[in-house]
């Protein structure tokens, strides 16, 4: 689908008596960061909510950390599972016992800005063709091993399709969903324990539109860590990455541009690992594929300064870029 031409009128009104979200928070061994992202969704400005939180089966306490939550507010309701697996099967029970009418995701270790819901649901109601199945937004990431904070800038192109295709650009904690869209496009795939965000949207983006409040509403936590340190969750999300590009193969078929992004984003997933090697082949790849893609051997030069230089580099590029 094409993008949203939506542009967010701050005056206009929303009847929220009539317009339910649902906010749905799954979470695993989060004691210390859940009552921040609980507290962020009672501080909004936006009043009509519901608060469903799926606990995948903690092993400390992080469901009594909930508990503590229900008595004083009636519109938060807890579901523990018992038996762990996984958030994207947290999400979609939480999806399964919504009541409302839009879904917005966040994160246990995530927060909002309070004025997050009541923007997002003011474009969604200023959608007259009612073509917009999601609506994100941009945030404020903050590195928490450094403490230092900056601002993502996405800037959205024609065909947003194209842009999921070619890179995941969208945290769920940034996204609010139509309900009815998961009748047409189905849940989150369980057998994905990473990316599983990037295939729902490129999945929503085939049939629907998308809209982008330009301004941040969340903030994101950076909490880093060597994916290399764990061979098996290595291998998992590696295997996980592939299965959305084989889902989704396709769609790429046609277009050698957009092949020469994926192996781009590609280079960039193995570089966040600190995979150089397996980075610099695939921004060859990207180049052989698209040779006046200039981005692709930037992208391979900056590798060549290591894990660092490279997003260092590159961060610099965005930002100056912005």
């Amino acid at each position: 689908m094409i993008e949203s031409a939506l542009k967010l009128n701050q005056s206009q009104k929303i009847n929220e008596s009539k317009i339910i979200v649902t906010v749905v928070i799954p979470v695993y061994n989060r004691p210390i960061f859940i009552r921040r992202a609980i507290d962020s969704v009672i501080a909004q400005t936006y009043k009509n909510w519901e608060l469903i939180i799926v606990d995948d089966c903690s092993t400390d306490n992080t469901v009594e950390v909930i508990r503590s939550y229900l008595n004083k507010n009636e519109r938060i309701s807890l579901i523990c599972l018992e038996k762990n697996r996984g958030v994207s099967n947290a999400r979609n029970i939480g999806i399964e016992k919504a009541s409302g009418e839009y879904i917005a995701f966040l994160d246990s270790d995530d927060e909002w800005f309070p004025d997050k819901l009541t923007k997002q649901v003011r474009l969604f109601q200023q959608d007259k063709t009612e073509q917009v199945g999601f609506v994100g937004c941009n945030r404020i990431i903050l590195v928490t091993k450094t403490g230092q904070e900056h601002r993502s800038r996405l800037i959205l192109q024609d065909n947003t399709l194209r842009m999921f295709l070619s890179r995941c650009f969208v945290v769920p904690s940034g996204v609010v969903v139509k309900k009815k869209v998961f009748t047409k496009v189905g849940l989150f795939d369980i057998n994905l324990d990473y990316s599983e965000d990037w295939d729902m949207w490129i999945r929503i983006a085939e049939k629907f539109s998308f809209a982008l409040i330009d301004e941040p509403l969340f903030k994101y936590y950076e909490h880093g860590g060597n994916a290399c340190s764990d061979p098996a969750k290595l291998n998992k999300r590696e295997s996980d990455t592939h299965l959305v590009l084989r889902k989704h193969e396709r769609l790429y078929m046609s277009d050698y541009k957009l092949q020469s992004e994926r192996e781009r984003y590609l280079g960039h997933i193995y570089a966040s690992w600190g995979l150089m090697k397996r980075a610099r082949k695939k921004f060859l790849s990207a180049w052989k594929i698209n040779p006046t893609n200039l981005m692709v051997l930037f992208c391979f030069m900056s590798s060549l300064f290591g894990a660092k230089g490279y997003f260092f580099i590159t961060s610099v590029y965005a930002r100056l870029k912005n």
